[in-house]
């Protein structure tokens, strides 16, 4: 018995230092993303990240010792920042807003959920992609997609040998696409919002 826990042991310090290189990297992007977002507050400290994570991976600048903390990065601590996100969020700073705004966003939510599923159907896109974008594109971006990639499973076929390598292909497609094109609409809502002579709090409930 010594013997055997001695031995898991040592297999849990392994595999924690085998992620420590890829942890450290995903540091560094994250440090040098909230640094471009500092000095520029215009661009999101997640899209700058996204930009970096595409340049670093298809410029093969990331090590082969580096893919084990990459993915523990991507589920468990990524995991870790949405539930730390909601902690944020009270209840009672909800219903301050009122029943109208309320109602406003349930609706948009679950319209923009139901037709995303509906069109990727209809564009014949997998059942993993269509599901996490709809869930990132209809409640908060890439909190959401990672939440929700915990849980999904294709259905269509997909590598008995690497059965969770798709759902994490459709999680990073649909965090960069929901990063993306929603901030091309943080630029291009407000504006409108201005020019049909929305109010401030109507314009608040849209842009959000």
């Amino acid at each position: 018995r010594r013997h055997t826990r001695y031995g898991e042991e040592v297999n849990r310090i392994h595999n924690l230092g085998a992620k420590l290189p890829g942890v450290a990297f995903a540091c560094v992007i994250a440090a040098i993303a909230y640094g471009v977002n500092h000095l520029v507050p215009l661009v999101s400290a997640l899209l700058c990240a996204i930009i970096l994570g595409v340049i670093a991976r298809n410029a093969k600048l990331i090590p082969g010792a580096a893919e084990p903390g990459l993915k523990f990065s991507a589920k468990t601590i990524l995991r870790a920042g949405v539930v730390l996100l909601g902690l944020r969020l009270s209840i009672p700073q909800i219903l301050t807003l009122g029943a109208g705004p309320i109602v406003v966003i349930i609706g948009t939510v679950t319209a923009t959920f139901l037709v995303t599923l509906l069109l990727g159907r209809w564009f014949r896109v997998a059942h993993s992609s269509s599901l996490l974008t709809a869930t990132g594109t209809s409640i908060c971006g890439a909190a959401a997609v990672a939440g929700m990639s915990s849980v999904v499973r294709r259905t269509d076929d997909y590598d008995p040998a690497h059965p969770d390598d798709d759902i994490e292909d459709a999680a990073a497609t649909a965090i960069a696409s929901v990063t993306i094109f929603g901030t091309i609409a943080m630029l291009v809502v407000p504006p409108l919002t201005r020019a049909m002579g929305m109010s401030p709090e109507a314009a608040g409930v849209w842009i959000g």
